[in-house]
């Protein structure tokens, strides 16, 4: 069962680069946060400032 969480959560990652929502570095800094206890909570912080950043470039035009 976690090896194909795994494998699911790097495929998602993939796609995700794939259709451009995330730049390599972001795809790779996931992939590796993958691989320690506790990274996921970093990467979490991670994405809610990138999704807030995201959102204001929006709303500015």
């Amino acid at each position: 069962m976690h090896g194909f969480a795994f494998v699911a959560y790097v495929w998602f990652v993939l796609h995700s680069l794939g259709a451009g929502l995330l730049s390599r570095r972001e795809a790779g800094r996931l992939v590796v946060a993958a691989f320690f206890p506790g990274a996921g909570f970093l990467t979490a912080r991670f994405l809610t400032h990138r999704i807030t950043e995201t959102r204001e470039r929006g709303a500015r035009g």
